[in-house]
């Protein structure tokens, strides 16, 4: 009954650790805003286009086409 008592604390803690981990995962990814359609995504999976020292976010290679044609 105490190896039962024990497991079950221990898949508990496991559970819990492990949300943990996760968690920090996600509070460490940046997140950022493409310039063309104002939406939010993670730093890591947007395309990045400096331009005079300024970087410039976009989710798609799309909306940074459609950017730049803009700005010219």
């Amino acid at each position: 009954m105490k190896y039962l008592i024990l497991f079950i604390l221990f898949v508990i803690f496991w559970a819990y650790l492990k949300k943990s981990i996760k968690h920090n995962k996600t509070e460490d990814n940046k997140l950022v805003k493409c310039e063309q359609c104002s939406i939010y995504l993670p730093e890591e999976d947007a395309k990045k286009h400096t331009d005079w020292n300024e970087t410039h976010y976009f989710c798609s290679d799309t909306c940074e086409k459609k950017y730049l044609e803009e700005k010219q």
